[in-house]
């Protein structure tokens, strides 16, 4: 995400933007199969998340829903906090449901 969204804030929308796009993607998309049935399943459901929010942001990566953007940053954080033993995994389980709904409204 941090590569991502400056190149939003500069208008830079082209090869670079779709190849951060990709990479995110398939990292998410990693992310969430090797930790699909572990104590980490909470995250996994996060990144499959970050997999919808990122598929909606490539459907128009050029201008992509505001609030898509908004919820990077906002995903980003809620996956690195869920690797955290002192949080719990039901905080982990309402973002990824409040991503849901908001990809269901889209």
């Amino acid at each position: 995400m941090v590569s991502i969204l400056p190149l939003y804030s500069t208008g830079k929308t082209g090869s670079t933007l779709i190849r951060h796009l990709e990479d995110l993607l398939l990292s998410a998309e990693d992310l969430s199969r090797r930790l699909r049935g572990t104590c980490y399943a909470h995250v996994a459901e996060l990144a499959m998340s970050l997999v919808g929010l990122v598929h909606r942001i490539r459907q128009g990566p050029s201008r992509p829903d505001n609030k898509d953007l908004e919820l990077l940053p906002k995903l980003s954080l809620a996956i690195e906090r869920a690797f955290n033993p002192a949080e719990k995994a039901d905080v982990a389980i309402k973002i990824s449901e409040m991503v849901d709904r908001r990809a269901s409204r889209s």
